[in-house]
């Protein structure tokens, strides 16, 4: 006979998918608020921009000599290409340039990147059953619900365990939304659900090499063929989430799963939460940001006096994703607070270029780097923003000292329409000329007026 707690337990978890599958099926656009639409599609925007700079990175010029090879074909966008891909590998590329910098949106409680995973399948399945910008922001809308009902759940230790939440969330998160693109019901949507997690993965050890874009771009493309495949009949277990041998037990640490988060799906919205999206002011890992923020503040205080130490005090997360104290590319750089802040204070901002190899070897860089001690501080410690308190001891004997307690691109701190064009005309310039730029930007701004994703991508094509 079974054990009364374990009763309990299995009675207790027995609905959640098909709660969420529900959830999903019902959701509809006027349920979103005026505040929602808008950061929906500023994120949305922004992502595009940031995936046509990391068209030009090495990584994505790699994967299109690898979807070159491979038999599909399709008339499916690429981002700064003049190239076409099946629905299944423009999500596979979109996703991978988009996160290719590290310059894309974050999320928490997932700790995720929701863009770089969300943005691809709206193009591919957008595109694909024909719906319009209405649509694509509701499928943002769900999916994002939905990747944060997960972290609420599951990432009270989940990341801590070596997870990268933008591959094992984003699976998931992407699946609910290709769920609202095709047109699913309720039994179909749980079935993309259950193929989408045995597709969910993504390791934090491959922070600082090309795999953990990668991480975002496997998360479009399983999310996107879990509904096509749902939507031909294909059979996978319906209450894959709670599930003995399922996502939550396989995927939790060791605390139990909290249940009780997918009782709120949409009440309120996560795009209505504080902190449930935000957009990055710096190419960086986003657990650097307020200490960046911090720095480039004190530097203008300094009155050219030299540095003789610096000091961080993070939260407790900061050194489990910062891991490269003495980064030796540019993309363990990105996940160097020492790097990140001493190169901020030498070059007076963090750019694009900050990662270029010869600013990795910069010697008042490197010297400040040595001089730099990162520590976990009780007045940030448990600052799930990734709060920072930044000091610096001078050769006078000065101490100068910046809390930044939340980062530039917060909900709070949202990037005003002015700053989104310019950080997305920096990006996109890259590939398109000015005039057509602005015309991408417009036209993105504008999504919930357009007829159809093509209205969307014909400012986006590259001139052959």
């Amino acid at each position: 006979m079974m054990a009364a707690s374990a009763v309990t337990d299995i009675v207790g978890r027995k609905k959640t998918t098909a709660l969420v599958a529900g959830f999903i099926t019902q959701a509809r656009f006027g349920q979103l608020s005026e505040r929602s639409l808008k950061l929906a599609t500023d994120a949305i925007t922004d992502a595009i921009g940031v995936g046509l700079y990391g068209s030009r990175q090495p990584i994505s010029e790699i994967m299109l000599r690898v979807i070159g090879t491979s038999d599909a074909t399709g008339d499916h966008f690429l981002l700064g290409s003049t190239r076409k891909a099946s629905p299944l590998e423009a999500a596979l590329y979109n996703g991978t340039a988009i996160h290719a910098i590290d310059y894309d949106d974050t999320a928490h409680p997932s700790y995720s990147h929701p863009s770089a995973h969300l943005v691809p399948v709206l193009l591919g399945l957008g595109r694909k059953f024909g719906r319009n910008g209405r649509d694509l922001l509701l499928a943002y809308a769900v999916g994002l619900e939905v990747l944060g009902k997960l972290g609420m759940a599951l990432n009270n230790g989940h990341y801590l365990k070596g997870w990268h939440t933008t591959g094992t969330f984003g699976a998931m998160s992407s699946a609910a939304a290709a769920a609202v693109l095709v047109g699913l019901d309720p039994q179909r949507t749980a079935i993309a659900l259950g193929i989408a997690a045995s597709a969910a993965s993504g390791l934090r050890a491959n922070f600082g090499t090309m795999a953990k874009p990668l991480h975002a771009g496997y998360a479009a493309r399983s999310g996107a063929l879990a509904a096509l495949l749902a939507h031909e009949g294909f059979t996978a277990s319906d209450s894959v989430l709670e599930s003995r041998y399922g996502y939550f037990d396989t995927f939790r640490a060791a605390e139990e799963p909290v249940f009780e988060a997918f009782e709120t799906l949409g009440q309120p919205w996560e795009l209505e939460s504080p902190i449930g999206i935000a957009l990055k002011p710096y190419p960086a890992c986003g657990s650097t940001h307020t200490a960046i923020e911090a720095a480039l503040h004190l530097r203008t205080q300094l009155a050219d006096e030299a540095i003789v130490a610096i000091r961080v005090g993070t939260n407790e997360l900061c050194a489990q994703t910062l891991i490269y104290p003495d980064p030796q590319t540019p993309l363990q750089a990105k996940f160097s607070m020492e790097f990140c802040v001493a190169a901020a204070l030498v070059h007076g901002g963090i750019v694009f270029d900050s990662f270029e190899p010869d600013m990795l070897v910069h010697p008042m860089t490197r010297d400040l780097m040595q001089r730099t001690t990162v520590l976990v501080d009780d007045r940030v410690r448990h600052n799930t923003e990734h709060g920072t308190v930044v000091a610096i001891t001078t050769a006078t004997g000065r101490t100068l000292e910046r809390l930044v307690p939340l980062a530039i691109g917060k909900p709070e701190r949202w990037m005003n329409t002015q700053d989104l064009w310019c950080k997305f005309h920096d990006c996109a310039s890259v590939v398109l000329p000015d005039p057509q730029v602005r015309a991408a930007f417009d036209a993105l701004q504008s999504i919930a007026t357009a007829p159809s994703v093509d209205a969307l991508l014909t400012p986006l094509e590259v001139n052959p």
